[in-house]
Order: structure tokens, then C-alpha cells, then sequence
């Protein structure tokens, strides 16, 4: 009898053995789940086309791609953003230096004028704290204090600015109420400072400064000139040729103050009245209250000063003198004096200014000065191939500006391309002489600099790499730093002669007295209440601004329209002077021009065939040494060369009218 299949009876699936159990239980479940699947599918496919638009999902890819380019320019902003932030709150990387110790020791090597020592070294390192990331310091540094537990007295602060509380840890004597650093790294480098390594001793710091004062050669204004008293009896001194020089050397007593000595002659009476005579002839060293006529005197440019001193040579003359016109004022002892000057719109010289050597003491200190600045804050530089650094601001909008009243058209048709193109005053196509005076800007940090910086003489030929370092505190520009990044508001505690401070009510011009050596006595509460000597109006200050050089850096003959006060602290610095109404024969790049305000010809080698009316331009000569002081009237116009590693701080103050009618004239 045949067996029966069983099995061919049975639906496909359910056979006996078959691993699929259930049967088309089985199978119906699987395709309920794929429907919801789908379903899901779908119903997210319609949320994301009325999110998005249809045009995503009927128009074709074009708009697909349209839409992914703007997401991804939406994220590429969001990190951009996300970027700057974090540059505005902290300092990023810098650049590479050589290691802590090894460039200590190069600049302890190459400039024996930085007082580093090991023992200084070691009494900060054991006083300093850990610091805190440098994001933290630089908040703290741009005038937020770590607490609130102490406050200060008005110091004549300008009231519309917000009090910052003082830091718990040390209130910096000098510390006006609305502006410095009120950080506890700061706090602490003062007080370590202050109290232990260099006490507040004035006949110590104006000791200091004279040692670093390098002696000058004999000068013909001065009271050491053979030349003076025959020049002084014939009641003048004639013009171009052999001029006036300077010289820092006159009787001192043993702290450095200049004991003047008197030179009249018996002609001197009867040439008082000589009008006829425009050289005038005094000592710089003992000038009159009132300006000699024609003050102060100057040489011609060429044939005297640069034929004599060539700009790019930081060595002084031995064989004689500098050719200075300005006085100089002892600040405790022509105080008077030198103020008159400063309200008559005069410039002059002022030495031995107790609260100048307490900060040149300080800063000749490399180790300080980098605490203060703060070792990973990046500051603005300049770079350049050679020793020539030429302000340089790209116009905007591709527009040139005119001068005052339209006196002069600046832009005039090219007629051999058809294009226009700016003109100086003399009608002549407006570019520089030296093509490769304008510099690379950049940031880095103080020790940075200073390892590029601090060479040999060697090393600091004027083709050779030159890096020129700077420094912003602020002020009324911005309080909390906010006018540059890496700001330095401890400028504000660290250039007290500086500080904005303004009279009382009733103010007096009376001199400081020169037997005291305390703060109070020099320059605080001596009855002036105010820096009414370096600043004419403090409440138009334009923030402290430092330049440090390196070795023959120049920076190029240019006028700044306001007053301008500057102190240099450490190193030396020459400054060639001209006195506004030189206006046209300085050859200067008209307004609209990318380096406007700025002469044109290069001192170092001037063209006098392309300028010259450069031939006929007057000037005088200073040089600069620490603890020294330079104020300078507005619009007059100055040229820098660095003889030496050196700081400089100078801070602007508001303008007058009295030299504004020759630079209208040139255009401006």
C-alpha cells in the first residue's frame, strides 16, 4: 500500500520540519512591519519638505545645491565668529622665541644697560604666584579689579569715567580712580617693587638716570661753548654754515641737577633791540622767561644737520656738538619757567623729573617690563627688510581727499595714462622716495621683540631685519581697554607725569621743592594738582602710546596734529625737529594719501633733484636720554632715529590754532 505524503497536502511554509513557525501568521507581521515603516519614512519625508520647501523636492538639485552652499556659509560665519571672540578674550599662540633662560642671558649679553640681575630674578620668582590663564589677566588688566574690598579717594580724576575699585592685594600709590590696571598680577609686581627691590627713593632714581646718561660733546648754546660768549657779545650769530650745538655737559652737583651759569656780555644791552638780526643766540642750558625772538633756532636741513649727523648713522659726533635750538628746563629748579613755555606753545626739554626716573629706574628692568605688559599678551609690532618704518593707511573706498578749502586740487588727470593720480603741493605724482619704507604689522609678545631686538652693533645694519614694538593703554579711548587689543592700562600707574588729571579749582604754578624725596614733594601735592606741564588738555587725551626701538629704527619726518609730550625711559633717540611754517619745503604727502602728514624724501638719502625744495628746509636736533621729557607744540614735525635699544612714551593732549595756518596751506 502506498504511504501518503503528508506533506504535499500542506501550504508552502508549513511543512513539518520547516523552521518557519507560525506559518502566515509569520509573514503577515513582517509585512505590517514594513508598512509602518514606510509609513515613518514618509511622514518624516513631509515634515522635512514643509520644513525646507517643496522646491527642494520638485524643482530638481539646483536648489538642493543653492540650499547646502548657504548652510554651509552659515557655519563657516558661526566659526568665524566663534574665532574673533576668542582672539578679544584671549591671547592666543605667539610667536617662537629661544627658551626663558637663553634670551635672559642674551640680553644681559648684548646690553649691559638692562639691569638684570640674578638676585632680582630670583626675589620675583619667589614672590610671584602662579598666574592664571592669560585670558583671565587680560579681563582683569583692562581696569576690572579681583574685588571690592577697597576703594580710593578722587586723585582729580575725570568724573564722567566709572570708578574701578583697587585691588585688595596692593593700591599703586600713583593709581588715579578711573583708570589702571587693577589686576593681582599687577598688584602683586608693584608691590614687590615698591617695597622691597626699589622703595620710593627720589635721590636715588634721578642718580640712577644720570649714570645711564651718556655724556655729549660741547655745545655752542650752551653755557660750556667757547663760541657762545663772542656770539653773545656780538648780539647774534649769523645763519647757515657752522651752527649751535648741544651738549648734556654742564656743572651738576652730585645727583645729576644742572647748575646753570650765567653768561651776559656788556654788548648784550645794546643789541637787544637789533631787529635786524634773525638768528637768535641764547644758552639752552639758561634761557630766558620770556622766548628769545625767533625761538627756537634752527639750521639748514641739509647742509647743517644731515651733512654734519647723517640720519642713519646712531653714533654721535665726537669731534663736535648736535645742532639744538630747544631749552631745557630742570624741572625743579625751572619749573616755572618751563611752564610758561608750555602755555605759550613753545617746545623745550625737561631733565630731572623725579616721577620720569622712578619709572625709567623701573623699566630698565626687562623682567618687569614683561610682567607688566604680560608675558603672553600679544602687542602691535611693525617688521621691515630694512630700518625704515613709514606710517601706512590704505584709503578706503579707493577716495582722495583734498586739502582745506580746496586750495589745491590733490587729484589731477594723468594725462599720459587718462587715470587720475594724487599730487603733492608742488604738483608732482605723490610716492615715496624709499619704496620699502612701509612695514609689515603685525602682534607679538614683549620677549619676542626683544630677542629680535636687543643685537649687536653688527647686527643692526640699516639693511638688516628692524622690529619696532608698541604699547596702547587706553584711558578716555576706552577705560576697560576696548580701543586695542592687548591693551596696557597699567600705563596709567606706571607714566604718573602722564596721568590726565585735572586742576583744582585753585591751582597754583608754584615750583616742587628739590630737598624732599618723597612722592608728596614731587610732583603730587605740590600745589600744581595737575600734569599741566606735559598736557595741555587733559580731558582730550588720546590714550599713552609707547614705542620701543631697536637700534637704528627710523621713523619718518611727519606732524601730529595735536601736542605731544614724550618721555623716553630707557636707550637713546635723536629728534630733528621742524617748525611748522617748513610745511612746503618738506615735501610731504598730501591728504588722501595712504602715508598723508609724512614726508616723502628720504632723509638718509634726500633726492634734491626730484625735491628740490628740500634744500631750503630748516631744522634743530635734540637727543633724548632717559628720564628726559620732549614736549612738542601741534603740527610740528619730527624725525626719529633710534641711536640705541630704547622705550619711549608719549601721550597727546588736544591742539591750539597758532600752527595751523601753514599746514592749511600745504593742503591739509
Amino acid at each position: 500500500m502506498q504511504r501518503r505524503n503528508l506533506n504535499a497536502t500542506l501550504p508552502a511554509g508549513q511543512h513539518h520540519g520547516s523552521t518557519m513557525r507560525g506559518g502566515s501568521n509569520t509573514t503577515s507581521m513582517e509585512q505590517e512591519l514594513r508598512d509602518k515603516q514606510a509609513l515613518r519614512r514618509k511622514r518624516k519625508r513631509l515634515l522635512l519638505r514643509n520644513f525646507l520647501g517643496q522646491y527642494f523636492y520638485d524643482d530638481g538639485p539646483f536648489f538642493v545645491l543653492v540650499g547646502a552652499l548657504g548652510c554651509g556659509l552659515a557655519l563657516i560665519l558661526v566659526a568665524v565668529g566663534y574665532r574673533l571672540l576668542g582672539y578679544m578674550f584671549f591671547s592666543g599662540k605667539h610667536m617662537q622665541h629661544d627658551g626663558h633662560h637663553g634670551t635672559t642671558k642674551q640680553a644681559t649679553r648684548t646690553n649691559p644697560r638692562l639691569l638684570h640681575t640674578t638676585t632680582t630674578n630670583q626675589q620675583m620668582h619667589r614672590h610671584t604666584t602662579k598666574k592664571p590663564p592669560h585670558s583671565t589677566r587680560q579681563t582683569k588688566r583692562r581696569g576690572h579689579a579681583d574685588n571690592d574690598d577697597e576703594t580710593g579717594d578722587n586723585n582729580g580724576d575725570d568724573d564722567s569715567l566709572e570708578p574701578l575699585p583697587f585691588n585688595s592685594i596692593y593700591h599703586v600709590p600713583e593709581a588715579m580712580e578711573t583708570m589702571g590696571d587693577r589686576s593681582s598680577e599687577y598688584a602683586q609686581l608693584r608691590r614687590l617693587y615698591d617695597t622691597e627691590l626699589l622703595p620710593d627713593d627720589n635721590e636715588r632714581s634721578l642718580q640712577f638716570v644720570h649714570d645711564m646718561t651718556k655724556p655729549l660733546p660741547p655745545s655752542f648754546l650752551s653755557s660750556s661753548s667757547p663760541l657762545l660768549p663772542a656770539l653773545l657779545a656780538a648780539g647774534g650769530g649769523g645763519g647757515g654754515g657752522e651752527g649751535v650745538h648741544h651738549s648734556d655737559q654742564v656743572a651738576r652737583d652730585d645727583y645729576g641737577r644742572v647748575h646753570h651759569h650765567q653768561i651776559k656780555s656788556d654788548a648784550d644791552d645794546d643789541n637787544d633791540n637789533d631787529d635786524d638780526d634773525d638768528e637768535p643766540v641764547y644758552d639752552i642750558f639758561n634761557c630766558p622767561y620770556e622766548p628769545p625772538r625767533n625761538y627756537p633756532r634752527e639750521w639748514n636741513l641739509v647742509h647743517d644737520v644731515l651733512n654734519h649727523w647723517p640720519a642713519d648713522d646712531t653714533n654721535i659726533p665726537t669731534s663736535s656738538g648736535i645742532h639744538q635750538g630747544l631749552c631745557v628746563f630742570d624741572y625743579q629748579e625751572d619749573y616755572d619757567k618751563a611752564l610758561h613755555y608750555r602755555e605759550l606753545e613753545q617746545p623745550f626739554v625737561v631733565v630731572h623729573d623725579p616721577r620720569v626716573a622712578r619709572t625709567a629706574e623701573r623699566w630698565h628692568n626687562p623682567e618687569y617690563v614683561e610682567q607688566m605688559v604680560g608675558p603672553n599678551v600679544l602687542h602691535r609690532a611693525e617688521h621691515n627688510v630694512n630700518n625704515h618704518f613709514l606710517y601706512h593707511m590704505p584709503v578706503r573706498g579707493g577716495s582722495q581727499g583734498r586739502g582745506r578749502g580746496d586750495r589745491r586740487r590733490l587729484r589731477q588727470k594723468d594725462h599720459g595714462g587718462g587715470g587720475v593720480v594724487l599730487r603733492d603741493l608742488q604738483g608732482r605724482p605723490a610716492k615715496v622716495q624709499n619704496q620699502q619704507a612701509v612695514p609689515e604689522a603685525l602682534r607679538m609678545t614683549f620677549r619676542d621683540w626683544l630677542v629680535r631686538a636687543n643685537v649687536t652693533d653688527d647686527e643692526a645694519l640699516p639693511t638688516r631685519d628692524h622690529w619696532y614694538f608698541r604699547l596702547i593703554g587706553c584711558g578716555y579711548m576706552g577705560a576697560d581697554g576696548s580701543c586695542d587689543q592687548g591693551s596696557t592700562e597699567a600705563l596709567f600707574d606706571e607714566l604718573p607725569f602722564f596721568q590726565p588729571l585735572l586742576p583744582p579749582s585753585s591751582s597754583s604754578s608754584s615750583s616742587p621743592s628739590s630737598s624732599s624725596s618723597s612722592s608728596s614733594s614731587d610732583g603730587e601735592n605740590d600745589g600744581r594738582g595737575s600734569n599741566a606741564l606735559y598736557l595741555g588738555n587733559p580731558e582730550e587725551q588720546m590714550g599713552i602710546h609707547c614705542r620701543f626701538g631697536m637700534k637704528g629704527v627710523i621713523a619718518e619726518n611727519h606732524f601730529d596734529a595735536s601736542r605731544n609730550a614724550i618721555a623716553v625711559l630707557m636707550g637713546q633717540r635723536r629728534y630733528i625737529l621742524s617748525h611748522p611754517k617748513q610745511c612746503p619745503n618738506l615735501a610731504l604727502l598730501p591728504k588722501g594719501h595712504e602715508s598723508a602728514r609724512h614726508s616723502a624724501v628720504d632723509y638718509t638719502n634726500p633726492d634734491l633733484q626730484r625735491y628740490p625744495e628740500f634744500a631750503h628746509a630748516t631744522a634743530n636736533e635734540v637727543v633724548l636720554q632717559p628720564g628726559q621729557v620732549l614736549y612738542l607744540p601741534t603740527n610740528w614735525f619730527h624725525y626719529i632715529v633710534s641711536l640705541d635699544l630704547n622705550y619711549q612714551c608719549n601721550t597727546r593732549s588736544g591742539d591750539t590754532e597758532e600752527y595751523w595756518p601753514p599746514i592749511h596751506d600745504c593742503g591739509f
